[in-house]
């Protein structure tokens, strides 16, 4: 009994991680692809460095460099620490 119990709670705890990492992975891609078509329309096409850059940054990377753009002058000046 305690046997069965015991893998009901494993295989929760890794459907909750596969959660959390899919809902992470969505916002990521998400902030991503938003900050993208943003820095495009501001600055135009983006390089292939500049776009891997963006796509694979953190999402809390992502969330500094959207308020960045909005007053940046450059694609550098929002990158820049």
């Amino acid at each position: 009994m305690d046997r069965k119990r015991d893998e009901r709670e494993r295989t929760g705890d890794t459907v909750l991680d596969w959660t959390q990492h899919w809902q992470e992975t969505g916002r990521r891609r998400g902030g991503a692809e938003l900050l993208l078509r943003q820095a495009e329309r501001k600055f135009g096409p983006l390089g292939r460095h500049d776009r891997l850059r963006i796509e694979m940054a953190p999402h809390d990377r992502l969330l500094d460099w959207g308020e960045r753009l909005v007053m940046a002058r450059s694609l550098e000046e929002v990158f820049r620490w």
